[in-house]
């Protein structure tokens, strides 16, 4: 399979190394200094320290030259890397936008050069080769310019078709509940939809927020330090003198502790999600969406449909099992404009049967009745409960350890919330290809699922870890130009995964750019 893939120059051994030493030059300045003024007495621990990090990065150095491989094939540029967690990105060759070669004075003077691949969208280069010679990168890179300029030309004419008939599909379904009549269309844009109060105080009532209640735990016990160690100096060690030997009392006292804090935290989420989404409205107006919302802080976007890269689905546990969901879309920047990629809430909250009607407004051509979802691996199940398990034994160490053996109950009933755990994560993760969109679902207590366009995948990269690999599964992740986010296919056995891999890398390089998205 790698026969078609090339290495590095072997002279980047050399250049990986001296990057690596120069991002742990604080390392080799503190123990230098050490070294020196600090006495005799540990001269030879900072040697070995020293000597150690040296070693390394030299290790790391030689395996990444040993492992690293790229080329092109089937009009993609393929990279693969790693040694313990194993790397391997197919890059279509029309989505590449620039080919940039970097030379420090090192690598004039070795005859090399760094070769970086951007695609559209991207916040940094997405392929990193490092180092060719001169005269290799050169033919490379002509290379890849040449076949990506022939693939956009070939497909201008397709976006362009494409584009206008997702713009007539548009047209002719919008029928969402309060929409605005055609005549005022024309004057301010479509609404598509509105908030209610009553609609916002049920969005808040439904939401997932452990981080609030979290926060909100730090942010009393700072203000309020010296009134709490006060009281508890003075009644914690009745507390627990009382509760010694009475487990009722206490486990009693920690579930009415919790259950104040799971209170504190729904009352604040109501009124987080009030004040921030109060007066929330989505227009469409023409090929833009139109956000705005806010009480204290006033929002208004504009979201122009050809820069959206995915749909985001957020649906909390409660929020899941009443029939709702929330929306936001994650577009790309603009390289003209200079602006990175964002995301934007498309609609806080929304029945499910009436989401289909809305993801056409911002991808027409997607109909999600007759959606399938095809699971992963049941060997997610094994990997979950090894998590889990680990986690459980941490949390109830310190209680057996309080408290004697006669606690030990806890373990089993950690190792018992551990398989259960596992196993509804293991029902969360799912994926689906239908029609030109590939969606991606995961979330144990808030569920989340991505929507892609085949049009709009930049890369995808197949991901392994040891313990995957040793099962022989991997994971697949899908980038868009919206940046940051990747939206995650984890735990496939290892061929499905790269059959997929393929296959949406064949059907991704099938259409051309949509110059508005960049």
């Amino acid at each position: 399979m790698d026969q078609n893939l090339r290495r590095l120059h072997p002279a980047s051994m050399l250049i990986e190394l001296l990057r690596r030493l120069g991002s742990l030059a604080y390392v080799f300045a503190v123990a230098l200094a050490l070294r020196f003024f600090g006495g005799s007495a540990n001269t030879d621990t900072y040697d070995y320290i020293i000597a150690g990090v040296a070693v390394f990065s030299a290790v790391g150095s030689v395996f990444r030259y040993l492992t690293l491989r790229f080329g092109v094939q089937n009009q993609h540029l393929i990279v693969r890397s790693g040694l313990i967690f194993r790397q391997n990105r197919t890059i279509p060759l029309n989505r590449i936008q620039n080919v940039a070669l970097k030379r420090t004075l090192l690598h004039r003077v070795l005859g090399l050069v760094d070769l970086d691949v951007e695609t559209a969208g991207g916040a940094t280069a997405e392929a990193k080769l490092s180092a060719l010679s001169t005269a290799d990168a050169e033919v490379l890179k002509a290379d890849l310019m040449q076949r990506a300029a022939a693939g956009e030309a070939a497909e201008t004419a397709t976006a362009t078709i494409s584009e206008s008939t997702s713009a007539a599909a548009a047209i002719s379904e919008r029928a969402p509940a309060g929409a605005a009549s055609a005549a005022r269309a024309g004057e301010s844009g479509e609404v598509l939809w509105s908030a209610k109060p009553g609609d916002l105080l049920f969005a808040g009532a439904t939401e997932n927020r452990l981080g609030v209640i979290i926060a909100g735990i730090a942010g009393l016990a700072y203000t309020f330090q010296e009134v709490a160690e006060r009281y508890l100096r003075a009644h914690a060690v009745e507390w627990f003198d009382a509760a010694k030997g009475r487990q009722t009392l206490l486990v009693l006292l920690v579930i009415g502790g919790a259950l104040l804090l799971m209170l504190v935290g729904w009352l604040a989420s109501i009124a987080i999600t009030f004040v921030n989404y109060y007066g929330f409205q989505l227009r469409r107006d023409d090929r833009r969406l139109r956000v705005r919302y806010g009480s204290l802080t006033h929002v208004e976007k504009l979201v122009p449909t050809t820069r959206v890269q995915t749909i985001r689905l957020d649906a909390a546990w409660l929020r899941r099992r009443l029939g709702f969901v929330a929306a936001r879309v994650e577009s790309a920047g603009s390289a003209l404009e200079q602006a990175a990629g964002e995301s934007t809430p498309l609609c806080p909250l929304i029945r499910v049967q009436e989401l289909p009607v809305l993801v056409r407004h911002v991808f027409p051509t997607l109909r999600m009745e007759g959606l399938r979802w095809l699971p992963v691996s049941r060997l997610t199940i094994r990997r979950g409960f090894i998590r889990y398990s680990f986690l459980a034994l941490l949390l109830s160490a310190p209680i057996v350890h309080a408290f004697g053996w006669e606690s030990a109950w806890t373990v089993a009933l950690g190792l018992v919330l551990a398989g259960l755990a596992a196993w509804a994560r293991y029902r969360a993760l799912a994926y689906a290809e239908h029609g030109d969109f590939v969606l991606a679902r995961d979330g144990i207590l808030t569920r989340r699922t991505w929507i892609i366009p085949q049009t709009k995948i930049q890369w995808i990269e197949l991901v392994q870890s040891p313990f995957q690999r040793r099962m022989r599964l991997a994971s697949v992740a899908i980038h868009t130009a919206a940046g940051s986010h990747a939206a995650g296919i984890v735990d496939l056995p290892e061929t499905d995964a790269r059959e997929l891999q393929e296959r949406l890398s064949l059907a991704s390089n099938q259409f051309g750019l949509v110059l508005d998205g960049v």
